[in-house]
């Protein structure tokens, strides 16, 4: 299970441009959980940006 501080770092390094595979080994899971936490970033930011919108 990740944590609050293992999102920011992998969001971090992917806006550094580190590849998924790195990012898994820094921070000791599978890189489908990596994958699967900037989905989950990513469809919430969208989700938030539509709602300021209306």
């Amino acid at each position: 299970m990740l944590r609050k501080e293992d999102y920011a770092v992998i969001k971090a390094l992917q806006k550094r441009g580190v590849y998924i595979k790195d990012i898994s080994e820094e921070i000791g899971v599978h890189p489908k959980t990596v994958n699967r936490a900037l989905a989950r970033k990513a469809a919430l930011e969208d989700l938030l940006a539509t709602a300021s919108k209306e």
